[in-house]
């Protein structure tokens, strides 16, 4: 099982985590440092310092893994750091781009599609036609005369005595 270290960074210091814990997966430990938060933010108060001001930083063997703000904890949707308004507008003008891109893609497909069931339909139509046609026509044959010995004539039939 990997071990987890919960290093404590606050605006003027940073606590090291030498001890660790051992827990399953990376969830766990972002699980388990939401609870950490929770209890810590309530002794921080307790002593009048802001929690808002401190986050962990959860690490494994390797080197810093995630980093849990206390504010994402205690007011959630207003502890991430603001956006940059020129990555913001970026990413908006690649997402209209992409999304004009698409748009004409799935337009061209609408009109190929279009196209292709009008196809189907009139061969459908001329089909069904031709198959009506048979269905009102009797087939003709052409006649086969066959002899008194069963072998086809000649086309002359001898009346039967």
């Amino acid at each position: 099982m990997p071990e987890y270290y919960f290093d404590l960074v606050g605006p003027s210091d940073r606590q090291v985590d030498e001890m660790g814990l051992r827990l399953p997966d990376l969830d766990h430990a972002y699980l388990e440092g939401h609870r950490a938060i929770l209890d810590m933010s309530r002794e921080m108060m307790k002593d009048q310092i802001d929690p808002g001001l401190y986050r962990f930083e959860v690490r494994d063997r390797e080197g810093r893994v995630l980093e849990i703000p206390f504010l994402e904890v205690l007011r959630p949707g207003r502890g991430r750091s603001p956006i940059d308004p020129a990555s913001a507008m970026t990413q908006i003008a690649l997402t209209m781009r992409r999304n004009e891109t698409l748009r004409k893609e799935v337009t061209t497909a609408l009109g190929e599609a279009q196209s292709t069931m009008t196809r189907i339909r009139a061969a459908l139509a001329a089909s069904v036609g031709q198959n009506r046609d048979r269905i009102m026509e009797p087939e003709v044959r052409p006649a086969r005369n066959v002899g008194r010995s069963g072998n086809p004539s000649s086309g002359l039939r001898s009346p039967d005595l």
